[in-house]
This record gives C-alpha cells, structure tokens and sequence, in this order.
C-alpha cells in the first residue's frame, strides 16, 4: 500500500490510498476491507511506540454540500488522512468521471462492525462518544454482546459543555483505547475531531455520524435493495420525514450538481 504525501494549506498530510475529487472534495479510493485491514493494522503497529492521532472522515451528500458553503467543515476535511465514501452516489459519480474508481460504499453503520470483528482478533481497544446517554449506553452493551472479544474500553454520551471537553479527553486517554469513534453529527464531529487530535492518545478518530442509534436498534437500516440502489436517505426519510425533508432537499440538490460538475482526478495524486 504506497504512501502517498498530499500537501494541503502549508501541512503535510499523509494519505495511505490514492485519492480523486468527489464532489469538490477529496475521497479515498478504497474499500471497506482496505479501510478496516489498514486501521486495524496501523493500531497494532502503534504500541510499539508513540500513537500518532489519524482522522477518518466519512463522506456523502450531506457532507458535499456542507463543504461547498462551510468554510471551517472544508478546512477540517483537509486535515484528515483518510476520507471514505459513505454515500453511494459518491461510487457512481467516481465510476463516471474518475480514471480511479472507488468500487464499494463504507457506510459508517458497516464500518463499525467490520471494525468491531478485526478488534476481535487484535485486542484492540475501542472507544465510543456520542448520542445520547441512554443510545449509547445501549449501543455499547449490543456491540459487546456482537463482539465479545473486542474490547469496548469505554464509552460517553454527546451531551458535555466547552468546559467539559478537557475532561473528556483525560476519560479517553486514561483508557489507553487504540481507537475513537465520534457521533456528534456533521459538522461538529469533524470539527471537534480537529479541535482535539494532538490532546488525544489514539492511533484513529472515526466519525460515526448517527450510526449508534442503529446500532442500539433504535433506527433500522433500509433494505439491502434500497442500499445498492443508492436510496438509503429515501427510507431514513420515510421514517422520519419532518426533521429530514428539508435537510435532505437542499443537501441532495447541492449535492448532484456537485457530483456532476465537480468530480474528476486529483491532482498530483501521485
């Protein structure tokens, strides 16, 4: 796996897969297996020595059109090592317009999973925070009972003040997890990611969007048909249709005209 080294607003960030412009912003070429192979490995590695803090950023159409008008959400993607496609029409439009194709979806609520099985061979320590108090309170009970060889080091909900925030990072650290995943939601996720990364003893900091409501069973997954046809908001926005309507009309609109109009190779991705 080459090491590819992108030079992003005078720092150097390094990417371990080779990258193409989804939508105006940058997104892995990788699978879900690769993403999973690489940070389960790159933690083991860590012990050795010190833990170099890594962001995994998620990327979809809400994302997209975030990024188009949100300068500090844009600026933070930049920061991140990694950045995976989590919406299926990010896939198509990279087979449309990229000579690299990105050949499946990692959805976030997938990602957790398969990294809670590689955990379960390599005693690697997890994390959660997010959502609230009684949603992950029984996420992390239904991930310990799916992956009972993991080790689910610790978990706090989503719901601490600016003065909080000191004390969050010392309950993580003092955990020794090899690994965070975050469910605050776009964009303060990925802005709280940033905001803390070098406080953080971690060898990745995976945003997790909402996936810990799905994963305590609170909100079902849409079909598998609905998934690969791309229609996963479709279903979510059935199920809750008065907060997610007008979210999902402007995003989804920003976000085909941007898909469209601005996909393509990177630069220098070499």
């Amino acid at each position: 796996m080459e090491l590819i080294i992108v030079e992003q607003q005078k720092q150097v960030v390094k990417s371990f897969f080779p990258r193409v412009i989804v939508g105006g912003i940058e997104v892995d070429v990788c699978s879900e297996i690769e993403l999973t192979k690489l940070i389960c490995d790159q933690a083991i590695i860590d012990r050795s020595g010190d833990k170099h803090c890594r962001l995994v950023f998620d990327a979809n159409g809400h994302g997209i059109a975030l990024a188009a008008f949100d300068q500090s959400y844009r600026e933070a993607l930049q920061q991140a090592e990694i950045i995976h496609a989590d919406g299926q029409a990010l896939i198509w439009a990279s087979q449309i317009f990229c000579d690299q194709k990105i050949t499946e979806r990692s959805a976030t609520t997938d990602l957790i999973h398969s990294v809670g099985r590689g955990a379960s061979d390599s005693e690697i320590k997890i994390f959660f925070l997010g959502a609230k108090p009684a949603v992950i309170s029984s996420a992390a009970d239904r991930f310990r009972s799916l992956y009972p060889k993991a080790k689910l080091v610790g978990f706090r909900d989503g719901y601490f003040t600016g003065d909080q925030v000191s004390e969050v990072i010392s309950q993580i650290n003092a955990t020794q997890a090899d690994i965070l995943f975050i469910g605050l939601g776009k964009p303060r996720e990925q802005l709280f990611s940033q905001q803390i990364k070098n406080q953080l003893q971690v060898s990745w900091v995976i945003t997790a969007g909402g996936c810990f409501d799905f994963l305590a069973g609170n909100a079902p997954r849409a079909p598998g048909w609905m998934q690969s046809l791309g229609l996963e908001w479709l279903y979510r926005l059935l199920q809750d249709p008065k907060r997610l309507f007008w979210r999902y009309l402007w995003t989804n609109t920003v976000a085909i005209f941007l898909l469209i109009f601005k996909s393509g190779n990177k630069v220098n991705n070499k």
